[in-house]
């Protein structure tokens, strides 16, 4: 009967070190994982969005005969000879390719 005391201490003893050792891999694994999480996400997510975003903006530019001044990046008719802002002179823009 001593004998089988003893085992029964030894298996609940075994059996709380594993439930130690679960819950110190799930902490693990949430270590692990936060950085994916809150870092390395959003620095693929954001860039995406501020493309998407960016694309939108200068399509509506285009359909508006607005463009963005190379220098000083403010918006300026696709007709004027210079920048308003900065004063640089805009080169107007072909929509075909020179051919030599």
């Amino acid at each position: 009967m001593l004998f089988w005391t003893m085992a029964g201490a030894a298996a609940e003893e075994a059996y709380a070190t594993a439930e130690v050792s679960t819950v110190s891999s799930i902490g693990a694994l949430i270590i692990t994982f936060l950085p994916l999480l809150f870092f390395i996400a959003p620095a693929i997510i954001i860039p995406v969005a501020i493309t998407k975003s960016r694309k939108k903006r200068l399509a509506a530019q285009k359909e508006a005969g607005l463009k963005s001044c190379p220098t000083c990046g403010k918006t300026v008719s696709v007709r004027a000879a210079s920048c308003p802002h900065c004063g640089e002179p805009l080169i107007p823009e072909t929509d075909s390719p020179k051919e030599q």
